[in-house]
């Protein structure tokens, strides 16, 4: 993971901005399980990849 961070130049501040930025993006449509969201970096080959998994809570009746 620390490699993978290094080589993507993403700071752990960028990442958390990111992070925060995107969840309220989607929590102003969806109601999200912000306790259940992870981001992650993948490395594939030279490429990056910010993964983001971010369960939706279940609609109220």
């Amino acid at each position: 993971m620390v490699l993978i961070h290094d080589r993507s130049d993403l700071s752990p501040g960028m990442l958390e901005l990111l992070r925060s930025e995107i969840v309220a993006a989607i929590g102003q449509r969806v109601d999200v399980d912000r306790e259940g969201v992870v981001f992650t970096l993948e490395q594939d080959g030279r490429a990056c990849r910010l993964v983001a998994d971010i369960p939706l809570m279940p609609k109220k009746r």
